[in-house]
């Protein structure tokens, strides 16, 4: 099926029918029942939805009555500032279910999100084909890509999923980003303090317990550092920033910790490896950080695995029975 509005359905899987079982033989004789075993339907269980979409999924509940409660309070639109036209939405069901990394539903706790960001090399960096790939190698439950061209808009028709790209002003490219299952609302476009050269702009995508801002920061080491604290200030308390930065150096973000990898994520002018691609979180806990191998471009993808802070999270019901 294919998404073709901002505002995405999730599909039940089909019913299947479940017989049963026959009662024991009887002890005189092992006789069986006369009677036909009468078939009983019920929705297939799916083992997790991502908090990307719109709902947790309880293997034990009936999937159709979440999507029902799900599709009961539609989720609320962002535009962009100032005239900016809003990231686009595209795309389909993806064909398989990403994994759950802990418990699902908020009885158990926040579930555990794997996030990649890569910067693409714009025209002679990646292609389409080596970001399927990277999907289908690292199964990230969010990509976030940078100096993504009118090739990638081509993902979601190709493996599924949903997707949004947000063209810089005057630019070939922007930054994009990718979800196996619907986003809970239309990734937000804000406009950043504009460098000499190159107007920049962030997405800000809402993941339930918390939000990321996808960037490409300009290369100025004053400017860039006050695009952070721009966007600090559009998210809520537990956040992430993931992106190309194009900072060397400490970030200087009050309230956010750099939880990223540590490598080196690029090398200038092909010989001096620094670490461009970083991960700041607030109120957030970052359980595995890692930069992936090479792929065709001049930026390692990053990988981090990230979930609510202990203090953030919210306190468990307990039940009491008598």
């Amino acid at each position: 099926m294919t998404a073709t509005a901002p505002t995405s359905r999730i599909v039940g899987q089909a019913a299947e029918p479940v017989p049963h079982e026959a009662p024991p033989a009887s002890g005189n004789g092992g006789a069986t029942p006369s009677a036909e075993p009468v078939p009983e339907i019920r929705a297939a269980p799916r083992p997790f939805l991502s908090p990307v979409g719109a709902a947790f999924v309880d293997p034990a509940v009936d999937e159709l009555s979440v999507v029902n409660a799900a599709l009961a309070s539609p989720p609320s639109r962002r535009s962009a500032p100032g005239g900016m036209p809003g990231a686009r939405i595209g795309g389909r069901s993806v064909p398989r279910d990403p994994v759950a990394h802990e418990a699902t539903h908020p009885g158990q706790g926040p579930a555990e999100l794997t996030i990649v960001s890569w910067n693409l090399l714009r025209r002679v960096g990646a292609s389409l084909e080596d970001v399927m790939r990277l999907i289908d190698r690292e199964r990230p439950d969010l990509l976030l890509m940078q100096e993504a061209t009118h090739e990638i808009d081509g993902l979601p028709e190709r493996i599924g999923g949903h997707y949004a790209r947000s063209p810089l002003p005057g630019r070939i490219h922007g930054v994009a980003c990718w979800s196996p299952t619907p986003f809970r609302a239309e990734p937000a476009v804000h406009a950043l303090q504009p460098g000499a050269l190159v107007k920049r702009v962030c997405q800000i995508i809402e993941l339930g317990p918390f939000a990321i801002a996808n960037v490409h920061l300009s290369h100025g080491q004053m400017l860039n550092r006050r695009q952070l604290r721009l966007i600090a200030g559009l998210l809520p308390p537990q956040a992430a920033v993931l992106g190309d930065f194009n900072l060397v150096g400490p970030c200087m973000v009050p309230g956010f910790r750099d939880v990223g990898p540590r490598a080196p994520t690029h090398r200038m002018a092909d010989m001096v490896p620094i670490r461009l691609d970083r991960c700041l979180a607030r109120a957030l806990e970052c359980t595995e950080a890692r930069v992936l191998p090479h792929r065709p471009s001049d930026h390692h993808p990053i990988q981090v695995r990230l979930r609510l802070a202990e203090e953030a999270r919210p306190p468990r019901r307990r039940l009491f029975y008598r």
